[in-house]
């Protein structure tokens, strides 16, 4: 547990770190998340690519903030 506590410290620490690690799960779970969306429908696939598009930006929008919010909270 203390090994665990001492991980998320040093990737809490910073706010990139903390965006980083975000990046690092949406590139794991995009292939299992993305492929759903797709599927093998390729009549709308220029859709598709559209949504998934819109999907990754507002994931980093969202996280980038939370990383800079939950990184200076303690400094306010």
């Amino acid at each position: 547990m203390k090994i665990g506590k001492t991980i998320w410290h040093e990737i809490t620490s910073k706010p990139y770190r903390l965006q980083l690690f975000f990046d690092a799960i949406l590139l794991v779970l995009s292939p299992v998340i993305f492929i759903s969306i797709i599927g093998f429908d390729t009549e709308t696939l220029n859709m598709d690519i559209f949504i998934i598009t819109l999907i990754i930006l507002i994931y980093i929008y969202i996280t980038r903030w939370f990383s800079h919010w939950y990184c200076n909270r303690s400094k306010n």
